[in-house]
This record gives structure tokens, sequence and C-alpha cells, in this order.
């Protein structure tokens, strides 16, 4: 059957004559519309002539004429037209003088109307085109049996879904559906950006295999990722940000099994790529450079001065309840009234602004959660939580940084938090190393150090006040993916456990969530107040007091 689709392939000089004389003629009189036209006729000729064919300057003539024609007119249809047949010639090119570099040509062309002229009336037909080149001329099943996939997906009624339907089963018939499964989908792009900063996260649905690179004048990044399409849902088109870091972020189909992610850059001073997963993502962070100069203080207490705004993460939410209590308490509800009453707590304080990361049972992935905190330029961000544990009588409080550790059970709250198992909690120390020395360069994590004892003495303190049996679990560190990449101190508080019955009883009380947020906000108002104390105390010193 593959000799039948051969041989209908290798008669595409016929094709063509049908195809030039369907491709829109509308506005012919217009400049572009007359060059493609006269260009497309005397191919045409030369295709039904006795002029040789087997002399490629002859064919070559042609070539010309239609790559003048996409210099000349790059943002009008008819150079999707003239790119379309370019990819027919190099394929017959290749048929007549076997040389590869007019087949890997023809895929370029056809790619490049796929992703730069999607609203083109041969968009079908390239894919198909591709899937073509891919099972006859390069023997790679796998590749045309993903592009007969995706022409079927994204073009259902097409004359070519209905032939690729065909080809599937043939291909089917070599193995080529086992290798389908293997392939990578991008699932989808987001982002989350302001002036001074920007997060753009792109998600996939198996383990990532990429290259990244730089490139400037003008300065952007593009990352290209090994064995992947992208999903039938994403759209193509560019999306425009103009946020002063980046302008625009551009996707697509490089080739039949890389998608190619580009950020076009503006003003920025660092840019940071690592992966998470459960989701599997890459998550990519870049810092924008300041438009007003601001003399600094000094590292140590440079966080003094600009305690302005602070974000409340209520943790899970949505479709992700988080840890549930024997009774059916559900961590995403306790952590949201909690985070709620925090805030109402703060927005006493007239010098502060306080935002929650979600304010509704919402589902919100951890990465965004980090990036809305940086999007806002925050100089505080805690992450409310509640504790778990398959031993029913563990309870207690416990507040978390973001720092390696070796302890067992923090390394096992940190992989539910991260819905990971303790296994890749132990491998993912060294692919993190690099943001762990950003912390005690930045000084980051002694502050966060600060902040975290004293919340945890202050919400042990608030509790012990009212309720009998609170147990201090004290201060631990670990590689929670909610606070990575976090530009300022943060902490991690698991309020309670919930699979305790005696504290999840408790946490459906709302005088216990009230001492919670109580306990918690007097830990921030300590900060807040400790360093105000040290930048004077630094001041006086300066001063001579």
């Amino acid at each position: 059957m593959l000799y039948k689709t051969k041989k209908r392939f290798l008669i595409i000089p016929l094709i063509w004559i049908f195809v030039f004389l369907i491709i829109p003629q509308t506005s012919i009189s217009s400049s572009p519309w007359k060059e493609f036209k006269e260009a497309k006729q005397k191919y045409k000729n030369f295709l039904l002539s006795e002029t040789p064919k087997s002399k490629k300057e002859n064919w070559i003539t042609h070539k010309k004429r239609f790559k003048r024609i996409i210099k000349k007119y790059p943002k009008s249809p008819i150079a999707g037209d003239a790119i379309y047949i370019l990819g027919e010639l190099h394929t017959e090119l290749f048929v007549r003088f076997k040389e590869q570099k007019d087949i890997d040509k023809s895929l370029q062309y056809y790619f490049l109307l796929i992703n730069k002229y999607p609203q083109n009336s041969h968009i079908d037909e390239a894919h198909y085109r591709i899937a073509q080149i891919y099972t006859i001329y390069k023997k790679d099943y796998k590749r045309a049996f993903n592009e007969y996939k995706r022409l079927i997906e994204l073009y259902p009624k097409s004359d070519f879904a209905r032939e690729s339907k065909e080809r599937m089963i043939e291909l089917d018939e070599k193995g080529a559906k086992a290798f389908l499964y293997k392939t990578n989908i991008i699932k989808e792009i987001r982002y989350t950006t302001s002036k001074t900063y920007t997060r753009v996260v792109i998600e996939s649905d198996k383990p990532v295999n990429f290259s990244e690179h730089r490139i400037s004048n003008p300065e952007r990044l593009y990352f290209d990722i090994k064995d992947a399409t992208l999903d039938s849902k994403i759209k193509r088109e560019p999306i425009i940000l103009n946020d002063g870091i980046l302008r625009q972020i551009r996707l697509n189909q490089f080739t039949a099994n890389t998608v190619r992610i580009v950020l076009d850059l503006g003003r920025f001073e660092s840019y940071k790529v690592f992966l998470l997963e459960n989701p599997e993502r890459i998550v990519i962070d870049v810092v924008g450079i300041e438009t007003k100069p601001i003399k600094k203080p000094p590292a140590d207490i440079q966080t003094a001065i600009q305690i302005k705004r602070i974000v409340i993460d209520p943790g899970h939410g949505g479709k992700d309840p988080g840890a549930i209590g024997p009774n059916g308490l559900m961590e995403k509800d306790v952590v949201l009234d909690i985070a709620k009453r925090l805030q109402s707590l703060l927005k006493k304080n007239k010098d502060l602004e306080v935002f929650l990361t979600r304010k509704s049972d919402i589902y919100i992935p951890l990465d965004k959660r980090t990036a809305i905190a940086n999007s806002k330029e925050a100089d505080i961000f805690i992450s409310i939580h509640t504790n778990a544990s398959p031993n029913f009588k563990t309870k207690g409080v416990e507040t978390y940084l973001l720092n390696w550790t070796n302890d067992k059970e923090a390394m096992s709250v940190a992989a539910r938090e991260n819905a990971i198992s303790k296994k890749r909690m132990k491998e993912i120390r060294g692919e993190l190393e690099w943001m762990l020395s950003d912390l005690i360069r930045d000084n980051k994590r002694d502050e966060s150090i600060r902040l975290a004892n004293m919340t945890q003495e202050s919400l042990i303190k608030n509790l012990s006040n009212r309720y009998s049996g609170i147990t201090a679990l004290g201060v631990k560190q670990a590689l929670f993916y909610v606070l990575i990449g976090a530009r300022m101190p943060s902490i991690l508080v698991e309020v309670s456990f919930i699979t305790n019955p005696l504290e999840e009883k408790r946490l459906s009380d709302k005088t216990f969530r009230q001492r919670i947020a109580g306990g918690l906000y007097g830990g921030v108002e300590r900060y807040i107040n400790s360093v105000k104390t040290r930048h004077m105390v630094k001041r006086n010193e300066k001063d001579g007091s």
C-alpha cells in the first residue's frame, strides 16, 4: 500500500497544475498577486514544456522567483502560497537529483508555512506532505504517524484527514503506533508578568529534554524541546506581552519532533531556567532592570526599609484538596479561611498591602503562586498548609524555609506538598543547587530564618495560651516547590496535623483558626518591627550616635 502512496506522490507536477488553478485569484490586479500569478504561470509552463528537467539550473530560476516574492511581500497571503510551492519544488528536486539537502529544505518550507501562515489554505496539505516525506523518503514512521495524527486533530473535516487515517493504518502495521505515546505533548504556555519580573512556564505531559540558547541583536532566548509536539489546542500566534521585560513569546512546531519556544526580550537584568514536575514543566524567570536608579543600602539592612507588601498563599485549592482529615475536613478549605483571617489582621496596618494568591476554591499551580508574589514585588511571602501523617497520633506545628535537608520527616512533608516521591526529593538537590546559592548571596535565607523563627514562636505562644497539648516541632528546612524562585523572605507554615483527630476537630473550629491567624500575624509584626530596629541601629552606627 505504501507503494501506491509513493506512486501518487511522484506525480506531483500534474497535481501542481490543478493547484495553480485553485489558488485564490482575488485581487490579482494588485502588485503582489500580479507577480505571483506571473511566477506560477511561468513555472506551470516549465512543467508542461519540453525544457530539460534534468538540468538543475532550470529549476533554480523558478525557485529564485518565488523566493523574491516571499522576501518582497512577507505579510501578503501570497507569501504563504509561494512557500507551499517551494516545498513541492524541493521535493521534486530530491526525487530527480537525490540530494538530501533538497528534501530537508522541503520540510523546512512546509514547517515555515504552518508556523508563519497558519491561515493559509494549504496548511492541511502541508501537514500531509510532511508525513509523506517522513514515510517515503526518510523511513521515519514514528514522525510520520504523529504528523498524520496531528493533521486529523487540527483539520478533522479535511480531505487530507480522511487520507491520513488510511496512511496511519498502513504505518501501524510497521509498529509506528507504539512510538506515538513516547512523544512529549506541550500542553500549556502560561506566564505571570510585571514591570520588574516575568515568569514563563511551559507545561508538558512527560519529562522534557531541551536545549537552551541566547541570541543578541535583538536579544532573545529560545528553547528547543526534543521529541515533542504542540497540543492541538494551543494557538500558534505570538503571545504579546510588551511588559518592558518580554516583548512576546513565540511558539511553533520547528520540526516534526521539535517544539521551539522563543522569548523576545526587552530590557532585562538576568534570567534563570529550572525544571519542576508533577506536572512536568520548564520554568523561566526573567528579572527586569530598574527603570529608576535607586541607591541601595547594605544587604543586611535592605529588607528592613522595604516591607510594604505581603503575599499570603493558601495552599492547594480547586481540584487539589490537599490533605484530608479522618472526618473529611479538607486542607484547602481550612487554609483559605486562615489566610483570609490573617489578611484582615494585617490590613489593620495602613502601611501594608496584603494580597492572597487565591481568594476562592480554585486551583493554582505551585509555580504560579511564587510568580504572583514576585510580580507583586512582595517583601514577605507566607504559604499556609495543614500537615499530614500516616500515623494519626502525630501532631504539632512547624515552620519551613527553602533549603536542602537530610531530615527524613522534612523531606516527606516537602514530597507530599510537591506531589512527588521521596526518591525524587533526594535527586533534585543538584538540580536546584544554584538557587540555594542565590538565597545565601542575596541574604534571603537569613531573613527567611528570622521570619520563620518569629512566626513559629508567635504561633505556638498564641495557641498554647488557649489550648493544651500544643506541640512545637520547630523551624525546619526543605525544598518546597512553592518557595522556589521567591525573591523575598519566604516561609511555609504547617499549622497543625489535619490527620490527627483532635487537631482536625480544632481546625474545624473558627476560634482555633482565628488563633492561628493571630499567631501568624504576631510573628509577621514582630519581624517587621525587628527589621526596623536593625535598620535604626545600623543608621545610628553610621551616624556615630
